[in-house]
């Protein structure tokens, strides 16, 4: 009886929440603090929001008045447009709707990009991704990219980069540039001051 009785109280709890904040949140155990107005999910926590991105983690900390998610441990995260992001720390703006992670990070990208770096930044409204740290990235036909930054712009599925800018092919050629335009959907890579070594 106690436990349908929690059961009842924890959906009303989550249909309150789902629908004043736009966010569906499910976990294995949740701890309600009403002083300091957060909510701790733990154990196999999902996060929906508006956008259709999810997140999983194994700790999500949410503060009611802020409208800000905490996340650590495991985390996986996928956007609507399928790309698939990982981290064992981040946070989550729900006001702003931008995802931010911190420390090692990854994702891959819906037409198979895979892309290693640091402190991504998320921003859902204007669908765009990227980063300020040093960064590499594996596409689809096994070259390797090595950028000072990125930008990720979801809806063209295009990469931009300036600085220091490193790609070296399968058959181990070498290119440098300044400056980088990587098209997903095209398959084309189009890159400014270039200097080429060619592999004996």
């Amino acid at each position: 009886m106690k436990n349908n009785i929690l059961n009842i109280l924890v959906f009303l709890f989550f249909s309150t929440l789902s629908s004043a904040d736009e966010l569906d949140i499910k976990a294995k155990k949740i701890n309600i603090d009403k002083k300091t107005k957060t909510t701790i999910f733990e154990n196999e926590v999902v996060v929906k929001d508006q956008f259709n991105n999810s997140f999983n983690a194994d700790y999500v900390l949410y503060n009611r008045k802020s409208n800000f998610l905490e996340l650590k441990g495991n985390i996986i995260s996928k956007d609507s447009n399928g790309n698939i992001f990982r981290a064992s720390k981040a946070t989550y703006d729900n006001n702003e709707k931008i995802f931010k992670s911190f420390g090692e990070s990854s994702f891959e990208t819906i037409e198979g990009y895979k892309i290693e770096t640091k402190d991504i930044t998320i921003d859902n409204k204007n669908t765009f991704i990227g980063s300020n740290e040093e960064t590499f990235i594996t596409d689809i036909d096994g070259n390797e990219i090595y950028l000072e930054n990125f930008e990720y712009f979801k809806q063209k599925n295009i990469f931009k980069s300036i600085g220091s800018i490193k790609i070296v092919d399968k058959f181990n050629n070498s290119y440098n540039f300044t400056q980088i335009y990587i098209d997903e959907k095209k398959k084309e890579i189009i890159g400014s001051d270039a200097k080429l070594y060619i592999n004996d």
